[in-house]
This record gives C-alpha cells, structure tokens and sequence, in this order.
C-alpha cells in the first residue's frame, strides 16, 4: 500500500533507532485472537501503543507518526467458528490511495525519547466526512469497518544545518494487526477489552444500577436487555501523550511468547520531501 508521504532514498544516511513495544504481554493477551477496533466516533485506540527508543541522536529532534496499512483490497467478515475471513464479494469503499496516518503531536529530542516511555492515544471514527490527510494531529484517524489494518511506526529526523529533507525510519509489529469494526465480534476480544479498561468496568456498575432501577417499572412486553453486545468495550479514554517508565504497573509477560519482547524491523531507510513539522 502507498503512503500518503512521498518518500524517496537518500543513499548515504542512515538510523540505526531500536524501537521496543513496551506493553507487548498486553497485545499478546489477545492471542490467538485478531485485534478489533471499534471506529465510533469520539472514541481511542485500545490498548494504546507505549514504545521505548535507543540508538537516536540526543541533540536530534524527532516527529513520530502511526501508518494505518490495509492488508487487504477486500473486506473481511466474521464466521461462526471465530474467525474472520476475506469476503470476496466486498471489496473497500475507500475514496483515496493513501493509507491513514496519525501524527503523534509532540516534536521531542532524541534525548527525551529515549529517556521515558512514549505512548500513541489515537482518536478514531467510521465518518467517511473526516477527510485522511497528511498532517492528523488533531483530527481522528478515519478507518473502514470490517477492513483489516497493520499499523507501521515512522520515526522521522527532522532536518536541520541546511538538510534538505526529513529522514525516516519505519518498524512494524505484527501482533499490532487489528480488525475495525463496528461493534466488537469476537467476545473474548470484548472481554478482554473490559478488563483492560476500568473506566468502562466502572460505568457498566452504574449502567447496571440505574437499569435495575428501571426494571422495577419495565412492562411485560420488554427484552431486559441492558445495552447492546460489548458496548462495556467501547470507550473514550483521557488523553496524555507520554508516560514515565517509572509509572506504570508491571504486567506479566505470557509463559509462551508469540512475539518477540523487542521487535526492532527497519522496513525502509527513506528521505521524506514533505515536511512533518
């Protein structure tokens, strides 16, 4: 798939950055399950993605940005045994070439990044209005239902002392392929979500509450039902760009490991002749 950035090679530069996914035991915990993501508006990417760098240049200024790749020209739809499967008869409506991409808001030094963890809060939407563009930083990331994505990390050096381009680096991490969708298929995929997810554990509690309230008054003729599938999955959540390592809660890393803990693939050394800045 073709990026909505040109990009052209610069034969002699080179990045050599390490990129590591800090909460891998947490996209692993969805094994062998596929990722979904629903695209309502007002809603973030879960779980977010936290990396940690080495190998930058601690003067250097970085612009970090997420690629949202379609894996495929058809759309997917989901059987009764669990699995999604290409739909040959659908194919995707998209408008556009490019693939999405988010722009992490902050420009930091290579120093700052490598010295914490950063962590991506991605806004995302189903409404085919809210135009891709080059420069996200404010805008959700538009995705297509039942389409599944591969998001890629482009780690860029911004210029400076006369460059005359934006050199990248690109790193893809398989276990981060994801299904948007509109409403969560798979119900471990939405159990799992909800146990990642407090803030929607806690509002069920109270949605639970009031709606046991009201059961007091419920006609006969009413299903009882609550809400609909998965929606305690479904959920905006506070945004911060950056978190200190020295914050977060260890979590246990799976006895048998499908991926690797430091997964570190220069996909492409690349000069950018767009400005990211």
């Amino acid at each position: 798939m073709s990026s909505s950035i040109n990009y052209f090679v610069h034969p002699t530069t080179s990045m050599p950055i390490q990129v590591s996914l800090r909460n891998l035991p947490v996209f692993e915990s969805f094994y062998p399950s596929l990722l979904e993501q629903v695209t309502g508006s007002g809603r973030f990417f879960c779980p977010h993605h936290t990396f940690s760098f080495s190998g930058m240049e601690e003067s250097s200024k970085y612009q970090l940005s997420f690629r949202f790749d379609r894996m495929s020209d058809n759309k997917f739809q989901f059987k009764s045994n669990g699995e999604w499967e290409v739909d040959e008869t659908k194919r995707q409506s998209k408008s556009e070439k490019e693939d999405p991409i988010f722009l992490h808001p902050d420009i930091t030094s290579g120093s700052e990044l490598m010295s914490r963890e950063t962590e991506f809060i991605v806004p995302i939407t189903h409404r085919p209005e809210v135009k891709n563009t080059k420069h996200l930083t404010s805008k959700a990331v538009a995705l297509e239902t039942c389409v599944k994505y591969q998001p890629v990390l482009i780690v860029a050096k911004i210029p400076e002392n006369g460059q005359m381009g934006i050199i990248s680096q690109e790193f893809k991490f398989d276990c981060l392929a994801f299904m948007a969708v509109c409403r969560y298929r798979n119900s471990r995929v939405s159990a799992i979500k909800s146990e990642l997810n407090g803030y929607a554990k806690s509002a069920d509690k109270r949605r639970i509450s009031r709606m046991n309230n009201k059961d007091k008054q419920r006609t006969p003729a009413s299903d009882g039902r609550i809400c609909e599938p998965c929606s305690s999955a479904i959920h905006s959540l506070p945004r911060s760009t950056v978190s200190s390592s020295s914050s977060r809660t260890p979590i246990s890393k799976p006895t048998h490991s499908k991926f690797p803990r430091t997964l570190s693939i220069p996909i492409k050394r690349k000069l950018l002749s767009s400005s990211l800045s």
